[in-house]
């Protein structure tokens, strides 16, 4: 038992070890949402944003919103979104689509 810790020990410390990240956080200077209800999709426009490589980033679902540590929903967000100071948006790694939007 103590070989296996051992083992498991030395290969998390070696440097080839890595995790890889799930998902991208951009930090913004502010944002601008467009979101047709029909199709439960938008976009949000980015601006001030060093780190970004697109100027907008689409959604195809509602992502999930998360103000000053608590959760609301969407439909809130989108009367409040412009007060946002630095929002942060999370992007799936893959598609670069919205999941989550943090302020």
């Amino acid at each position: 038992m103590k070989y296996i810790l051992s083992l498991f020990l030395v290969l998390l410390s070696s440097p080839g070890f890595s995790a890889q990240a799930l998902d991208i956080a951009r930090e913004t200077g502010g944002i601008r949402v467009e979101y047709i209800a029909s199709s439960n999709r938008g976009i949000i426009r980015v601006r001030d944003c060093e780190q970004c490589s697109q100027s907008y980033y689409k959604f195809s679902s509602p992502p999930l919103i998360h103000k000053q540590g608590k959760q609301i929903p969407f439909s809130e967000f989108l009367k409040d979104y412009w007060r946002a100071k630095y929002p942060t948006l999370i992007l799936d790694k893959q598609t670069l689509n919205v999941s989550k939007v943090v302020y």
